[in-house]
């Protein structure tokens, strides 16, 4: 199909299936997009935020470019980047992405991500995304973690290692957990499957959320005792 017919066929296709914001349905412009409103009502976390953990700086430490956590408290990972704040707006873009088969903004979600994790991905060598147990998987239908490391790939170059880190024992949901539970219920369910493509590479682990850590810092440390030289987390939003 050449380009003008696929202009027609777009103009066509728009006018019947209407583009809808990603957020309240509302109609928009283009396909995967948000309407002002909602884009708005976002919390976008953004500089300065502390090099390790990657929260906003608000204790006076701006200089030091650490938080005050950090610096007293050594991390599974190298440094932690995220795009929103969890809230009951970014709920919105994420819990029907995780729930609801709305795969439809994932171009924009991920260039939320690039545009916050640009100094975690100038040097990575790949991109694991945090896996589902292959029970889980059939559930959902797809892992959402997948789809936002498989475009952030397309788009940057970086290698994308699907099935690098597998989930070899099938748990609870974290949803059903608090704290120290959390822990627990992660703890050993995840295994490199492929160690050549983890093996002295710097490695970035892709989730859509944040909020204990639990889940991501479990992976880090078996990419870490295979063998990794660096891993770093970078999730669209976190629990703040």
């Amino acid at each position: 199909m050449n380009k003008k017919l696929k202009l027609i066929s777009k103009h066509l296709t728009d006018i019947i299936f209407p583009p809808q914001c990603i957020s309240c349905n509302a109609i928009i412009s283009e396909q995967g997009g948000l309407c002002s409103e909602c884009f708005s009502h976002l919390t976008f976390i953004s500089s300065p935020v502390c090099e390790r953990c990657g929260r906003p700086l608000r204790d006076g430490r701006e200089q030091w470019k650490i938080c005050s956590y950090c610096n007293n408290h050594r991390l599974k990972a190298s440094k932690y980047r995220f795009s929103l704040s969890y809230d009951e707006h970014s709920k919105k873009l994420i819990l029907p992405l995780k729930h609801g088969d709305k795969t439809i903004g994932i171009p924009l979600l991920s260039m939320f991500m690039l545009k916050c994790g640009k100094d975690l991905l100038e040097e990575a060598d790949g991109l694991i995304p945090v896996p589902l147990h292959r029970f889980r998987l059939i559930q959902r239908k797809y892992n959402q973690s997948n789809l936002l490391a498989k475009e952030i790939s397309r788009i940057s170059g970086i290698k994308f290692l699907a099935d690098s880190l597998i989930r070899k024992k099938f748990t609870r949901s974290q949803g059903e957990f608090n704290g120290h539970d959390r822990k627990e219920n992660v703890k050993g369910v995840f295994k490199v499957s492929h160690p050549e493509d983890v093996i002295g590479k710097r490695l970035v682990l892709i989730d859509d959320v944040i909020t204990t850590g639990s889940t991501v810092d479990s992976c880090v440390d078996e990419l870490m005792k295979t063998g990794a030289k660096e891993v770093s987390v970078l999730t669209l939003a976190a629990v703040l």
